[in-house]
């Protein structure tokens, strides 16, 4: 066995003395001997997580050999052989000259040999990340390492068209490499301040990359499922009321300490986040707060309960009314405050809306029976614009025989007299209603915001709708 092969041996097998005595009577021993497989010394040392003799050869490494050494100890998950990468002094000098963390110019360089493990973008952090090798992470972090963020996917700087007319698909790679890193649990949890809001926003943003980067739209999906299962992970850990309240309430940027009563549960079904709304503590959360302070009624009898719906209904109306003319009293506090409980609010718009319905529906048959009322004549209600037209008529027909163009074969006109009945003023009165609710509505949420709900947009088009059709219906009454 010649020495090269002892060498490689020891180092498979941790044989410290060997390795040492070799590398001190040979001082320029090329630590790069392979096997018969192609494997280095230090990477047969590695895989088998010899730390002493990695520590030893870590010594006699260049930069690019102790990249490859701490990306394949991250790799395997060996964090004892990656700590001792990261602590070696050579690491500090090296980490200067961006041999571990990247810079613009790694991009464009070539592997280290041919049978390279790892792309040269990829970091150690982006790499441990990737892997959820926290303690790694952790390191890397407070030795000032970040996860750059690609740029937009429509950026067209210079830096963005050279690294595409270069090498487009090494372009695209290194971008899904980047988004591997920055939705690693281990990496938001440590270098996020709110871990919830990152997810929520690197998540949408996967997701709208997944419709533009259709190549890898399968593992942008996966990322950004990755990252509703994280969200989902934390809001388990929640352990009481108060912490489900600072929880969904948290609004604003991160560095923010602004709370909004289920401001961040109004964020997750912008978002589209199904798994986080539909979680149980959230669930909980609304179920409280729909009940609030009538939990007690539901656990009455349902006969009981069922009555005193039947109640409300014809309450309904006259506490609408007290509502609004009292709602600037101190004195009814209580009673403005039973009617704004959302599942007060669900009741009395679900018999407001089933009245309307109704109102409609009545109207329909009503229009439907003026046709069977009896004509009335002209000359009998406006004598006067009767005998005038008529003489119109008589005029243009001497003057141009056979020229004019209306004349009746009756010396009246028959029509149905029509005004507003009061369902049609109960009608017109709920679609204002309607109007200023949407109005309302869109004030509140924004207007973006607004128009971006599909039902927001449904419900306008309907008022759309029914505002034309009574105008026009009022349009005829009045002329």
């Amino acid at each position: 066995m010649d020495i090269n092969e002892q060498f490689v041996h020891a180092c498979e097998n941790g044989d410290y003395n060997t390795v040492h005595r070799i590398l001190n009577e040979n001082p320029k021993f090329n630590i790069d001997v392979t096997d018969q497989l192609g494997r280095t010394a230090i990477r047969l040392a590695i895989e088998n997580e010899h730390l002493e003799v990695v520590t030893l050869l870590l010594a006699l490494c260049d930069g690019q050999k102790m990249r490859e050494a701490l990306l394949l100890a991250i790799y395997l998950g060996h964090v004892q052989i990656a700590e001792a990468c990261l602590r070696h002094p050579k690491f500090k000098v090296l980490n200067e000259k961006k041999v571990f963390t990247g810079n613009d110019d790694s991009f464009w360089q070539t592997p280290s040999s041919d049978d390279a493990q790892f792309a040269p973008d990829i970091t150690p952090l982006i790499l441990a990340s990737q892997y959820n090798r926290t303690e790694i992470v952790q390191l890397l972090l407070r030795g000032g390492d970040r996860i750059t963020k690609p740029h937009d996917y429509h950026c067209k700087c210079q830096e963005c068209h050279n690294k595409f007319e270069f090498d487009s698909l090494r372009h695209a790679q290194s971008r899904l490499n980047a988004y591997r890193g920055l939705a690693s649990e281990s990496y938001i949890s440590l270098a996020s301040i709110d871990p919830i809001l990152t997810a929520f926003e690197l998540g949408h943003e996967l997701r709208h990359l997944s419709g533009k980067e259709k190549y890898f739209k399968n593992e942008y999906i996966n990322l950004a499922d990755q990252l509703s299962a994280y969200a989902v992970k934390l809001l388990d850990k929640v352990r009481g009321h108060k912490e489900l309240d600072c929880v969904l309430g948290k609004t604003g940027k991160e560095t923010e300490e602004k709370y909004v009563l289920l401001a961040r549960l109004y964020l997750a079904i912008k978002y589209e986040e199904k798994p986080f709304v539909a979680h149980s503590n959230c669930q909980q959360k609304l179920v409280e707060i729909w009940h609030s302070d009538i939990r007690n009624i539901f656990k009455l009898n349902p006969l009981c309960t069922l009555l005193l719906l039947l109640a409300y209904v014809f309450i309904l109306p006259f506490a609408c009314i007290v509502y609004i003319l009292t709602s600037w009293s101190e004195r009814t506090i209580k009673f403005q405050k039973f009617l704004k409980q959302p599942c007060i609010k669900f009741i009395g718009h679900t018999i407001s809306f089933g009245i309307f319905i109704i109102l409609i529906i009545l109207s329909s048959l009503l229009f439907a029976g003026e046709f069977q009322k009896p004509m009335k004549r002209l000359k009998d209600i406006y004598p006067n614009v009767s005998d005038a037209l008529n003489q119109s008529i008589a005029l243009c027909d001497s003057m141009y025989a056979n020229a004019c163009i209306y004349c009746p074969l009756d010396d009246d006109f028959y029509f149905r007299q029509s005004t507003p009945t009061w369902i049609d003023i109960a009608i017109t009165i709920f679609v204002v209603g309607f109007l200023w609710h949407e109005i309302k509505q869109a004030y509140t949420d924004g207007l973006n915001d607004y128009l971006l709900s599909w039902n927001n947009i449904v419900d306008s088009c309907m008022n759309v709708l029914y505002i034309s059709s009574f105008a026009l219906k009022y349009y005829v009454f009045f002329q």
